[in-house]
């Protein structure tokens, strides 16, 4: 600082500062981070008596009238859970204001208003190349006549549909208003049933915390599905002939009813509970790898299959007596195993079993999980059936590459290293 002017009234002592070092003098105004100096260009001098410490929605309107008619990179609005929400004329002009000038990201998360039947609206015009809205379960009106040229992502997160429950506006809006759209990524849905989609430039098509939903999906350039933790959702149709990598914790569908399985080379992540080599009966994890012959790629979540009580013995089978179905065609395998101290005298075995299906593996990374204190073990029905020990059935000569995270050195970790160089010498 000069301390020639230091005893000015009116010094412009920020429009020379950085945007680096403007962020960090924001961060010092309550309320007032989740608005951002790079995205926002805030230099006045009166920023510390216009900020209205306490009153976050007086702030972010007087930050967009600095900023006038003027384009910009990207807005980012974010309002802590803890804030009570702004009306829905003010949410609604803040989505206008960002639709009408930014050019890159827009992103506005708001908290909830407890209302169940309130609903902001997006305009009919928008300019940004990726959105970002998170709700807190408030509505979303979607316009009948739209034009988002160059929107390019969108992610609509605990968005409550209960106006479209069908899905019918949403599933319009992304098919004809959205030419460009190439990522579509849907959160924690509210109330949604069905969603049609025709897009032909989507590439990535993700749903996450969705229930009860039913998919009909034609997009041709589709590369990359992922369901994550959905509950009674169904794919009813799926065209995507292109489509490389796909990632379902669930069995949603009938595997005819996607079109494009046999084009897949990456799958992730199969959920695999295993109790030293015995499944559940109704268990089957390699339902989708077994209806996508071109896999090489899978990821992996093995489980510990607790006992339940000692009731588990009545619903699990040995899977290697009922001879395990293989699959030549993955060369790579990344394996999460979670497992306690008290369960992995069951490790090996479980590895083994898994370990057995895949003959060509070239590279495997195994990483483990779990809490690492002592823990009691308790009885088990697997004590009177015993633990798969023999594993001479086992070859893996093709195997190139072994890589091990967390590793702790305890005696069950250092029995499944031994038994990788025992197999991969055969």
């Amino acid at each position: 600082m000069d301390s020639s002017t230091a005893g000015g009234d009116n010094v412009d002592r920020i429009s020379g500062l950085s945007d680096g070092l403007l962020q960090v003098i924001l961060s010092f105004v309550r309320q007032v981070p989740a608005v951002t100096a790079r995205d926002l260009s805030l230099k006045d001098t009166n920023l510390r008596n216009n900020a209205a410490p306490g009153h976050f929605a007086g702030f972010v309107d007087w930050v967009l009238a600095r900023r006038g008619d003027a384009d910009m990179d990207s807005l980012r609005i974010t309002m802590m859970y803890r804030e009570r929400c702004p009306s829905l004329d003010k949410i609604n002009q803040w989505i206008r204001y960002g639709m009408q000038r930014v050019l890159g990201d827009f992103h506005l998360c708001i908290p909830s208003m407890g209302k169940d039947q309130a609903a902001v609206e997006l305009p009919s015009y928008g300019r940004a190349a990726s959105i970002s809205l998170d709700l807190s379960c408030v509505g979303l009106r979607l316009p009948a006549m739209a034009r988002y040229e160059e929107l390019t992502e969108l992610t609509l997160d605990s968005v409550s549909f209960r106006e479209d429950e069908q899905g019918r506006a949403l599933g319009d809006f992304l098919s004809s208003s959205c030419p460009r759209l190439r990522r579509l990524d849907i959160r924690s849905p509210r109330r949604l049933t069905q969603l049609v989609l025709r897009v032909e430039a989507l590439q990535e098509l993700r749903i996450s915390l969705a229930f009860g939903l039913a998919l009909d999906v034609t997009a041709p350039n589709l590369l990359v599905l992922k369901l994550k933790v959905a509950s009674d959702v169904r794919i009813a149709k799926m065209i995507a002939p292109r489509l490389q990598e796909i990632r379902m914790l669930i069995n949603p569908c009938d595997p005819q009813d996607i079109h494009g399985l046999t084009s897949i080379r990456s799958l992730g992540v199969i959920q695999l509970d295993m109790h030293a080599q015995y499944r559940h009966k109704e268990d089957d994890s390699f339902w989708l790898l077994r209806n996508c012959p071109a896999v090489e790629d899978v990821k992996v979540s093995l489980c510990f299959l607790h006992d339940g009580g000692g009731r588990t013995k009545d619903h699990v089978v040995d899977a290697m007596l009922e001879g395990a179905e293989t699959f030549p065609n993955v060369r790579s395998m990344r394996v999460k195993a979670d497992f306690t101290r008290a369960d992995e005298d069951h490790l090996v075995a479980s590895m083994a079993s898994l370990l057995i299906r895949f003959p060509r593996l070239r590279s495997l990374c195994i990483e483990f999980t779990g809490p690492k204190r002592d823990l009691l073990r308790a009885k088990c029905f697997c004590d009177a059936l015993g633990k798969w020990t023999d594993h001479g059935q086992i070859s893996m000569e093709f195997l190139e590459e072994v890589k091990i995270s967390g590793f702790t050195g305890a005696s069950e970790e250092l029995d499944l290293v031994s038994l990788l160089f025992k197999i991969s010498s055969r």
